[in-house]
């Protein structure tokens, strides 16, 4: 048993006391590289991850996950379905494996999780908006005004 006097003590002392090595990415040299490759490769993340372990389509989840971001800078709103429809189009595009992707139910959940993404309800004029459909009710409106002969 170790008496502590005067207070609290850190992990770092009682390191020291109990004669063994202090936890950080030097004392495991042959993971060091993986484990910082990791920390700067990951975007969001979630802070319930707890493994190193990736999908095997990195490339492609990475351009998923650029494309998303710049939906959400858009103010577009992004399903599931549409992510899952996007992944199988990048998917083929650049054929990071022989193997068939279906960008099922399951991956999608892991690919939020991986990346901290959160679908919340959109609220707000600026961001339930529709982009697509204001040209077209411009010219809808414009119509009506000059026949009803509005300036």
């Amino acid at each position: 048993m170790i008496s502590v006097t005067g207070g609290t003590t850190s992990g770092d002392s009682l390191a020291v006391v109990l004669n063994t090595g202090l936890p950080d990415p030097g004392s495991c040299p042959q993971r060091k590289e993986t484990i910082l490759r990791v920390i700067t490769d990951t975007y969001v993340g979630s802070s319930k991850r707890k493994t190193l372990k990736g999908s095997g389509l990195s490339q492609m989840e990475k351009q998923l996950y650029k494309w998303f971001l710049n939906q959400r800078n858009k103010y577009f709103v992004v399903s599931g379905e549409m992510i899952k429809q996007k992944a199988k189009s990048i998917h083929s595009e650049i054929k990071e494996t022989n193997k068939e992707f279906t960008a099922s139910e399951g991956w999608l959940q892991r690919f939020k999780k991986r990346f901290g993404i959160r679908f919340l309800k959109i609220s707000g004029e600026k961001l339930s908006s529709q982009p697509e459909l204001i040209d077209p009710f411009k010219k809808q409106l414009k119509n009506k005004m000059q026949k009803l002969g509005i300036t």
